[in-house]
Formats: C-alpha cells, sequence, structure tokens
C-alpha cells in the first residue's frame, strides 16, 4: 500500500459486531469496485466490546492489507475512542463513520473524486434517515426526505464570507453532529482540540465535531452534496436506551457544542440550540408517561434553554403541572 493515502475511513464500535459486518462490508466492495486499495485505509477502533468484535476485526485485518484495527483494554467513551481514531490515521482526510450507518452505491468514488478534484476542508454527504428492523442493517426502511433540501451540489470557499448562503441550508450544521455524513481534514481535529475543549467535557458525544467547526470558521472551503450518499440508522443507540442518558447527551452534552457554537458561528446558534431544546423537552414528556422523576432534568433545562420559547414554559409546566402534562401525552 502506498503510503500517501487519499482517505482515512475511521470507524469506532462498540458491542456491535452484527452492525460493524455489513458496514464494513460495504466499504469493501466499494474499495474492490473503484480499485482503492493503495488509496483508502480503513481502520476500526473497539472499545472493548465484550462481544465477538475483537475476533472478528483479526480475521478481517488477516485478509486485508488496508485495514488496521486496535481493541482497547478499557472503554474510553465514545469521544475517546474517535480521538484515538483520529490520531491513528495516515491519510489528511478522514471520514468518521459509525458502525451502524451505511453508505450508498458509489458513495466511496463520489468522495474519492471530491478529494481529489475539489481538495475541499469539509465535505457534508447529504443523508436520509432508516429505521432497521434486524441487528445486521440488512432490512431496514427509509423514513422521511433527505436531511439538506439541495438540488445542486454547492461550494463554500471562506465560512464568513458566506455564512448568510449558508444560514438559508437548514439542518446544515446540525448534520454535522451525525459522524457519518462529514468528511473532514486531519489537521482540523489535531490542530482545534484544545481549543474545543475549553468548551466541552471530554466526555461530551459532540467532542469530536468541536474542532472540525472551529476549523470550518477559521479555514473554511467546505463542500455540501446535495444527493444522498450515507443513510443515518435512527433506532435506539448506546446512549438513548435510558431516559438518563438521552437528556445527558441532549441536555448537558447538547448546550455545551451550543455555547461554542455561539462564540464562532452566532447566526447558526439560535437555531441549533432550539434544536436541543425541543429534543430534551420530548424526552421530559415521555419521562413522565414512564412516571418517572424527571423534576431535576426539568429545572436543568430551565436554565440551560432560557432564551427558547416556548420550550421554557414547556419545561416551566413541567415543574408546576406535571400530571397534567403527562395525561395531555398520553392522550396524543
Amino acid at each position: 500500500m502506498n503510503k500517501e493515502l487519499t482517505l482515512s475511513i475511521l470507524i469506532p464500535t462498540y458491542n456491535r459486531v452484527r452492525f460493524l459486518e455489513t458496514t464494513v462490508n460495504t466499504f469493501i466492495s466499494q474499495i474492490t469496485r473503484g480499485h482503492f486499495e493503495n488509496e483508502v485505509e480503513i481502520v476500526i477502533g473497539n472499545d472493548a466490546s465484550p462481544d465477538t468484535t475483537n475476533d472478528y476485526l483479526r480475521n478481517l485485518t488477516a485478509q486485508y492489507p488496508y485495514i488496521k484495527s486496535y481493541t482497547n483494554p478499557q472503554n474510553l467513551g465514545v469521544s475517546g475512542n474517535i480521538e484515538k481514531l483520529v490520531h491513528s490515521a495516515s491519510a489528511k482526510t478522514i471520514w468518521l463513520f459509525g458502525e451502524d450507518d451505511l453508505i450508498i452505491e458509489h458513495a466511496l468514488g463520489i468522495v474519492m473524486q471530491t478529494i481529489t478534484t475539489k481538495n475541499p476542508n469539509v465535505i457534508i454527504l447529504n443523508t436520509v434517515n432508516m429505521l432497521s428492523s434486524d441487528d445486521r442493517n440488512l432490512q431496514y426502511k427509509i423514513i422521511g426526505k433527505k436531511r439538506l433540501a439541495l438540488d445542486d451540489d454547492i461550494y463554500f470557499d471562506d465560512y464568513e464570507k458566506n455564512k448568510e448562503e449558508l444560514f438559508a441550508i437548514e439542518g446544515w450544521l446540525y448534520l454535522t453532529n451525525l459522524i457519518s455524513p462529514v468528511v473532514f481534514k486531519k489537521h482540523f481535529f489535531v490542530s482545534y482540540m484544545e481549543e474545543a475543549k475549553k468548551y466541552l467535557r471530554p466526555e461530551n458525544v459532540y467532542l469530536w465535531q468541536a474542532p472540525v467547526i472551529i476549523g470550518m470558521v477559521k479555514e473554511g472551503r467546505i463542500m455540501m452534496h446535495a444527493d444522498v450518499l450515507t443513510l443515518h440508522r435512527k433506532n435506539e443507540n448506546h446512549w438513548s436506551k435510558n431516559i438518563q442518558g438521552k437528556l445527558t447527551v441532549s441536555m448537558y452534552d447538547g448546550s455545551e457544542i451550543s455555547r461554542m457554537i455561539k462564540n464562532y458561528m452566532p447566526l447558526e446558534f439560535k437555531r441549533y440550540h432550539q434544536r436541543f431544546a425541543s429534543h430534551t423537552f420530548g424526552i421530559i414528556l415521555q419521562g413522565l408517561r414512564n412516571k418517572l422523576q424527571v423534576k431535576k432534568y426539568a429545572w436543568d433545562a430551565l436554565r440551560m434553554f432560557y432564551n427558547c420559547f416556548p420550550y421554557t414554559v414547556g419545561f416551566l409546566a413541567v415543574l408546576v403541572i406535571p400530571r397534567s402534562l403527562a395525561n395531555v401525552w398520553r392522550k396524543k
């Protein structure tokens, strides 16, 4: 394999070997078809999975020289594992990819062509949500429309110069926290991570996203693809198995990344912060429906989303009349 790689595909994984196998097979198929064996590497970071992930990776790396892997002796969490993955990448451009997401046909070829012809700092790939009905992503259905309402590919050379045009694209910034639709330069992560950590806790699941946002503001060169190239799995994930996990990510992690965005992309802040307020309110109502104690979270939400009307009224109502709100929720 050549030393000068074009792209490092980085896949953090934990306890999902069946999903991982499908995702990796899809990439292998497109690498083989496009003859990218000497241009692309796949690096898989196994975060101390208790399932058979380690055995699978041992067999996989023995078969494909462009695939590397490691297994953490102890679980580092999402952000710690991603940080380790990024530093292990050989290429200047990296594509972080969720173990339970998928790429569509020819997606890798399009990404490779974009890198070699445009050389952007960031590539944002349009995506659509899917619901999987098995533990391999072999059976799924598409739900909703594509996340970016674009008819044509679009390129922005400078963030400050183009920020009004970017703002007109609904949901483009929120899309960057899904991991799989974002391809970016490794040096963003390396150069701006310490700056990002001034705003986000080390365990924040959006920590990887923060240096990418800073890099976009400071260095620009943002490419967006209009066609859907990735499928984002909307089923339950590692932190959404309980109300507390959902609220931690939506409220505490979301507030931190929103606060950072307020500093670097003030035009985007209100819309971005409002989205997390909406998510948090829905989760708290779900907690009420399940007869869980969510008053503490409602107090925190009121403090963190004080400027997000009408959700502030909703959080206050949870504190004052929680049973009534729960009854309203049940009627829906």
